[in-house]
């Protein structure tokens, strides 16, 4: 549920519409014009693998990612966009990671839990098979087994 949580960060109130104009800046300015939206999943692979896990999980997560975004737009608006300069390059990969993160925010606030109920028969082998399939004992209602899962999310086309 952390992560879930962690994830819903990237996608609140303030940070919209800022990813919004991040995204047209970074098409405006590609090398390519045809820059593709970050979709692939290695782009998400690299966007994970910094910056996002170490985010807090509630509400300074979610301001946080809102000063980032400002300080990106900042940046955008100030630097230069040489072709093929590094800053650039850094740049265009740091708003691209950005727009990962809000993807991955967008879909996170569209989660969708499960609970599932089901009554046990008496034999101890019911038991096991529902152990095996992630049930729990739903305390204080005898012969009741419950689990929830997390419905897989779908990221939003952008």
């Amino acid at each position: 549920m952390r992560s879930l949580l962690r994830a819903q960060c990237a996608a609140g109130p303030g940070v919209a519409q800022m990813a919004q104009v991040l995204q047209e800046v970074l098409l405006s300015h590609s090398l390519a014009r045809n820059h593709r939206l970050p979709l692939t999943p290695e782009d998400l692979d690299a966007a994970m693998a910094r910056g996002y896990w170490s985010l807090a999980a509630d509400e300074s997560g979610m301001h946080l990612r809102e000063r980032e975004a400002e300080r990106l737009l900042e940046r955008a608006r100030r630097d230069l966009w040489a072709p093929g300069s590094t800053s650039r390059k850094e740049l265009e990969a740091q708003i691209s990671h950005f727009l990962c993160w809000h993807l991955l925010g967008c879909a996170a606030n569209r989660a969708c839990l499960r609970f599932s109920f089901v009554r046990a028969s008496s034999s101890p082998s019911s038991e096991e098979v529902l152990r095996r399939l992630r049930y729990a004992r739903a305390p204080g209602s005898p012969g009741i087994w419950w689990r929830l899962e997390l419905a897989p999310l779908e990221l939003p086309l952008p």
